[in-house]
């Protein structure tokens, strides 16, 4: 979540102000991020995709300068209260409600949706205690995939009062992907290879052979296969990397009960920004001093 997309009374609420006056070097209706003021004019008037870039606009760098740190209960309080039924007024209790209603799914005494067993939420666990094993990066993929999907198919039967009803348009999918896919901005092929993706259930179907499986059948037994097709990479909602160290990791614990938020050590990591080679000037863009800034640190173990 940026600053310049917070809300008014929320962490990060300073905003990007408009700037009438950026130059307009290309016309173009591409816009990848248009939610994000600064990211969007910068977007807008690069005329190559994926090259390096030294320095970020000055703009973009004060957005970030300017992030304020958010425990990460806050921050899902704020991200429930946003897809809640009144989003408007404070519900201070809205994410305990939410943690107790998703208890049973954590604990493997959830069915799925779509009461298959083999989604049930008792798989989760099981898949984990896989996850955790030493081994090649490889092997975590389908415990992985097993878990997520598993949790996916049982929240969808959890209802909480003040929550929006789940939507199922798109019935969403992890799937294994492992290989190249790529896309066209601005005349320039950008490729990626992401291990793992979220996307829409018919997209990770249309990449394999045609067959007569339901929508749960085939996210059991081809979500964790290597799909004949290439997905399309304007279908992914999300992309996962692996990065992990080769040993044992600490197993999931037996149950788990709604506790307070209790913050890793560090809350963050620092971020430094090095000092450049010459002099500032009004065209060189970021401010020419170093500094630390707080980033937030990535969910672990």
């Amino acid at each position: 979540m940026s600053p310049g997309d917070a809300q008014p009374g929320e962490p990060g609420s300073s905003s990007t102000p408009s700037r009438p006056n950026a130059p307009a070097q290309v016309a173009s209706s591409l816009k990848s991020t248009p939610n994000s003021r600064g990211a969007a004019t910068v977007s807008d008037h690069i005329s190559l995709v994926g090259v390096h870039v030294d320095q970020i606009r000055p703009w973009i760098q004060r957005d970030i300068q300017q992030a304020e740190k958010c425990p990460v209960d806050a921050m899902l309080q704020v991200l429930l209260q946003r897809a809640s039924l009144d989003p408007k007024t404070k519900q201070p209790d809205l994410l305990k409600r939410c943690l107790k209603a998703v208890l049973p799914v954590c604990n493997g005494h959830a069915k799925a949706a779509v009461n298959d067993k083999d989604l049930h939420s008792s798989h989760i666990k099981e898949a984990l205690d896989t996850y955790v094993l030493p081994g090649d990066e490889r092997k975590y993929y389908e415990p992985f995939i097993k878990a997520t999907n598993a949790t996916l198919a049982c929240l969808q039967g959890i209802k909480v009062d003040g929550m929006r009803a789940v939507s199922l348009d798109p019935n969403i999918v992890c799937q294994l992907n492992d290989k190249q896919m790529f896309q066209v901005h601005q005349n320039e092929r950008s490729d990626r290879r992401p291990d793992v993706v979220i996307l829409p259930v018919q997209s990770s179907r249309n990449a394999f052979p045609p067959d007569d499986m339901g929508d749960a059948e085939h996210t059991v037994r081809n979500a964790w296969q290597k799909p004949e097709k290439s997905l399309l990479w304007k279908d992914v909602l999300a992309s996962i990397e692996f990065k992990r160290k080769a040993k044992r990791l600490s197993g999931p614990p037996s149950s788990y009960s709604v506790q307070a938020y209790t913050a890793t050590d560090p809350d963050y990591l620092p971020v430094e920004t090095a000092a450049p080679d010459g002099p500032a000037t009004a065209a060189a863009g970021p401010s020419q001093t170093q500094a630390q800034h707080p980033a937030p640190v990535h969910a672990r173990k």
